[in-house]
């Protein structure tokens, strides 16, 4: 088992079992494939051309994140950082109306640190599946 599958495989079964993870951090290096669970969240934030630096003229954007039960550690590049909130690329097709703070999803995708301008955070989960599920595994 490769170091990221184990670390992976350790964040999973200390979620499960509601022990921190603080020990194996995820690694951020957008090739490694991983599962999280957690509600969802919208929040408004600056957007071009100046990001909030002219806020007369700046447009602002939806950024969307999963909010996880439990705090992870996260390694980005010679960083870590334990985050309880990880933004999802790109945007997720929730339907309008949906109260996504009492549903959970699992996101399924690579994390990779965060370069672009709309990456609000230090590291973005850019997903490829997102479904509705009625327990964390």
């Amino acid at each position: 088992m490769s170091r990221i599958n184990a670390a992976i495989a350790s964040i999973l079964v200390a979620t499960a079992l509601g022990t921190s993870a603080e020990a194996t951090p995820i690694v951020a290096d957008g090739v490694a494939s991983i599962s999280l669970c957690g509600t969802l969240l919208k929040e408004r934030h600056w957007g071009p051309p100046n990001f909030g630096e002219d806020p007369r003229h700046d447009s602002k954007f939806d950024a969307w994140f999963v909010v996880l039960k439990k705090i992870v550690k996260v390694q980005y590049g010679s960083e870590q950082s334990s985050l309880r909130k990880i933004q999802i690329m790109p945007r997720p097709e929730v339907p309008i109306g949906t109260n996504t703070k009492r549903r959970l999803y699992e996101v399924t995708g690579t994390l990779d640190t965060a370069v672009a301008p709309a990456e609000v955070m230090q590291v973005t989960l850019w997903w490829k599946t997102l479904r509705e599920v009625k327990h964390c595994p």
